[in-house]
Formats: structure tokens, sequence, C-alpha cells
């Protein structure tokens, strides 16, 4: 029983015999221009007979260089910052496969065995790109979510969300999670939240946003009272300052008098 071929053959295969055809439309075009065949030659002679076996092997070798430029992973030409470490790394290990499967494919003497495992590799390699692919597309998913809850999630407080209300704040938040998943096409059960999950997450944050506003509250209450109690002490040291002012000037006053009365 024959294997089947590897994916990435059959659509080399495919992407290359489309190339061939372009090519050699190409170059028909251009020997008619130059006057080197005339358009009732190609009603009456085949490709074979038009070109050189050096011209025919021209064509397969630039259609071949098309082929392979036209499959190269597109992350190769992202700038480096758009792209993960691990999504460039796979992107380089699918385009080393390319390379190789691209060279045995037109080598001369390689047999079907040798170049079915060449491709083989490539399918692997194209398997592991496109998880990482997946993968990085999931996190800007989920780094997308994160920015539009805390937004969503301030916006409702100032709007005057109820803070005395542990369970309606929750219920609320568990809204807001679920709307931000939804913008997002993210599937709470696809990235480990259940139903559950949800709820308890939104607890807990509910409970965390009410616990930093009491704490706020009080550290906002007490800040007025020790300021109130300092305006106090610092009134009350004015006053034993005023206080012992006064005394002193009265007793130099009085010092003052007895030297007059001594004299």
């Amino acid at each position: 029983m024959r294997e089947p071929k590897p994916a990435t053959l059959e659509i080399y295969e495919r992407e290359l015999e489309r190339n061939e055809r372009a090519v050699t439309r190409a170059k028909i075009s251009e020997m008619i221009e130059t006057g080197k065949i005339s358009h009732a030659d190609l009603e009456t002679k085949k490709a074979v007979e038009i070109f050189s076996a050096k011209e025919r092997d021209e064509i397969k070798i630039e259609a071949g260089e098309r082929t392979r430029e036209n499959l190269e992973p597109k992350e190769l030409w992202a700038k480096r910052g758009d792209v993960s470490e691990r999504l460039q790394q796979a992107a380089l290990g699918a385009s080393d496969a390319l390379e190789r499967a691209h060279e045995i494919y037109h080598e001369q003497g390689a047999t079907s065995k040798e170049i079915s495992r060449s491709f083989a590799a490539l399918d692997a390699g194209i398997v592991r790109l496109k998880n990482e692919r997946q993968s990085e597309k999931a996190a800007a998913k989920f780094m997308n979510f994160k920015t539009d809850f805390k937004r969503d999630l301030a916006q409702m407080f100032e709007r005057g969300g109820s803070m005395e209300n542990p369970r309606l704040m929750a219920a609320m938040t568990k809204g807001l999670l679920i709307d931000g998943l939804e913008k997002q096409n993210l599937q709470p059960e696809k990235i480990g939240i259940g139903a559950e999950k949800l709820s308890e997450i939104s607890m807990t944050i509910a409970l965390a946003i009410s616990g930093d506003k009491k704490r706020e509250q009080f550290a906002n209450k007490n800040f007025d009272t020790n300021r109130q109690a300092k305006t106090d002490e610092h009134a009350e040291y004015n006053y034993s300052v005023h206080r012992q002012t006064e005394h002193e000037k009265q007793h130099l006053q009085a010092r003052a008098k007895q030297f007059e009365r001594a004299r």
C-alpha cells in the first residue's frame, strides 16, 4: 500500500506547478516580443519544442525558488518586537526544514522516500509553528481582555457601583468578566476557567476592592483625626508659648521696677 504524501509536499507541488505555468507564460510573452517565436508557433508547437532543455531547467529552478519564497513563514519578516522569541524560533525551524526539503526535491537522483522524509520533517516544523502562533494569538487576546476588564471595572465604580454589598459587586464583576471574554472570543472553558471558577474569581475581586475601599476610608478618617489632633496640639503649643512669653515679660517688668526703687 502506497503511503500518503506529507501535507507540505502536496502543497509544495501544487504551488510549484502554478509557478511553472506563470514563469512559462512570462518567458513565452518575452519571446514573442523579441520575435523569437510567433503566435502561430504556439498553435503548432508544445512547450518542450519551444524551449531547450537548458531553458526548461531554468524555468523549473526559477519556479522552485518562487515556491520556496512563497511558503516561507511570514514571521521571518516581522519586526523583532512584534513576535515572541518562541515564535521566532519556531519560524526559523520551519524555514530551515523548508530549505532542506526544497533542496532534496530538486536534487538529481533523490528518491521518493528521501523527498517524503524531508517533507515529513517540514510537516512537523509547521505543526510547531502553528501551535506557537495559536499560543501567541491567545496570549494577545488575553492581554487585551485584562486591559479592557480593568478599564470597565474602574468605570463601573466611577458610575457609583455599590461598595457595600460584596455579593452584588461580585455579580456585576462576573458580568464584566463574561462580556470581556466574549469580546475577545475567548471561551472560559478553553482557558481553564469554568463557571464555578469564574464566580470565585469575581467574588475575590469584589472582596479585594471592597477591602481596599474600606482601608482607604479608614486611612482618610485617621488622617483627618490626626490632622485635627495636630492642629489642636499646635494651638495648645502656641498658647503655651504665648503664656510663657507673657510671664517672662511680666517678670522682666517687675525686675525693672525693683531696680528703679533700689536707685
